[in-house]
């Protein structure tokens, strides 16, 4: 069998067939075989590279390479999605409506689609802090940003600052997300409101407290401190009238009043009514408002001469004192009284019980009367008494000198030793009795 060189195109490949042959042009070329010429697919758009690229041709074939701001093989190209420039934003509940901005880069000849949504963090929907979203957002060629926008409500409640999110994700394989996540941030500007709930409040003295009432109008969710509430002198003075107060108040949540207790002094004096300043400041002004800001409590005396109780204690205390005083008087005139007797008498005039002894009184007994002894004559004359008669004379009291002093009229009166018995006692007289069993006056005398 003889070989025979067949003129198929280069471009071609030769089938062999029972005495004939076939040209078929290669993968990327057209023509009969013979005549095989270059396909462009990028003219012809046969090409399989990515919107995002460009398709260059080339003999038999054609490569892709992605444009500018788009990575890939040529065949993928993925555009970058930026929401904003950052991981948060930042709103107040009056501002309405957040908005997200949605960006993408790079040059695109089809639509994109991306699912955006939010979700809860500490805001939460369900308690209607705001509005859930959730859209399928499409970019066309020529748009590179769109706006998502979320309702704020404005709840009146103060809370804390609370947050939700915003997420994008797409399914096109030629989506890349970048920063698909963002964090809302919903700044409370809601406020309670502080007030004392009267401008006067009038106490009395014996009333020991006052309480001031603070009201407070708003709601909240959370425990809000930085308000005081503090006194001040104005012509009531601490400690004397008032004890000072100064009070950090914290508004739980529920609450809609605080009392604050001022202790009040009663101090038995009559006086005008006074008064004490009461002030009600706030350092936390962006969650706290304040509406009356002052107070007066005016401190009313219990011992005020308008006061029918308060008359009855003056007259009371006046009485007593009168009564003190009359006593200390008399007892000062006694004593004084008794001082000039007693000058009066002299020092001779009191004499000691102890000093008065005679010959019938020695010691604590009381000694038997001597016995009158009798003289054998006729006219039955008594001699005196033994033991009386010799006693020295310079000891010796006259009886009547004796009872005198006994017997003294005014302020004297005998000073008895606390050890000394007073024993009863007989004076005798150095006289002689011419009668027997007659004596005469002033032989025996007894106190």
């Amino acid at each position: 069998m003889r070989t025979r060189t067949y003129p198929c195109s280069a471009n071609a490949s030769c089938i062999n067939t029972f005495g004939y042959y076939t040209c078929h042009c290669m993968a990327g070329f057209t023509g009969n075989g013979f005549t095989c010429l270059d396909i462009n697919e990028c003219v012809l758009r046969t090409h399989a590279c990515s919107g995002n690229a460009t398709c260059t041709n080339t003999v038999g074939s054609y490569t892709c390479h992605c444009k500018t701001g788009f990575t890939g093989n040529g065949f993928i190209c993925t555009v970058v999605t930026v929401i904003l420039e950052g991981l948060q934003i930042d709103v107040t509940e009056s501002t309405s409506n957040a908005t997200v901005l949605v960006k993408v880069t790079g040059i695109r000849e089809r639509n994109i689609h991306l699912n955006v949504f939010t979700y809860d963090v500490t805001a939460m929907v369900d308690m209607n802090d705001y509005e859930t979203r959730s859209e399928l957002v499409v970019f066309k060629p020529n748009n590179f940003q769109v706006p998502f926008s979320v309702r704020i409500f404005d709840d009146n409640l103060v809370e804390h600052t609370e947050q939700f999110g915003v997420r994008v994700t797409s399914s096109d394989p030629e989506v890349n997300v970048v920063n698909g996540d963002i964090l809302v941030s919903i700044r409370d500007n809601d406020k309670i409101t502080l007030s004392i709930d009267r401008s006067v409040y009038r106490v009395n003295e014996d009333d020991e407290f006052v309480s001031v009432k603070v009201v407070v109008t708003g709601k909240t969710a959370v425990a809000i401190t930085g308000s005081v509430l503090r006194t001040a002198d104005e012509t009531a003075e601490n400690p004397h009238d008032y004890t000072s107060v100064s009070q950090n108040l914290e508004i739980m949540p529920g609450e809609d009043s605080k009392n604050v207790t001022i202790a009040i002094k009663d101090d038995q004096l009559t006086e005008e009514p006074e008064n004490i300043i009461v002030e009600l400041t706030a350092t936390n002004t962006n969650q706290i408002s304040i509406a009356r800001s002052s107070a007066i409590v005016q401190i009313h005396d219990d011992d005020d001469s308008s006061d029918p109780s308060s008359q009855e204690k003056s007259i009371g205390i006046i009485i007593g004192v009168s009564v003190a005083a009359v006593i200390v008087l008399v007892t000062v005139i006694l004593i004084v009284a008794r001082f000039i007797c007693r000058r009066k008498e002299g020092p001779d005039n009191t004499r000691n019980i102890g000093d008065i002894q005679n010959a019938a009184y020695e010691g604590d007994k009381q000694p038997k009367r001597p016995k009158m002894p009798k003289k054998p004559h006729s006219e039955h004359v008594y001699d005196e008494p033994t033991v009386y008669a010799q006693l020295d004379s310079s000891t010796r009291v006259p009886i009547d000198a004796n009872y005198q002093s006994l017997n003294k009229e005014g302020c004297g009166q005998l000073k008895i030793n606390q050890n000394e018995s007073v024993q009863p006692y007989a004076s005798l007289s150095n006289e002689r009795y011419k009668v027997p069993g007659k004596p005469a006056q002033g032989i025996y005398m007894t106190p």
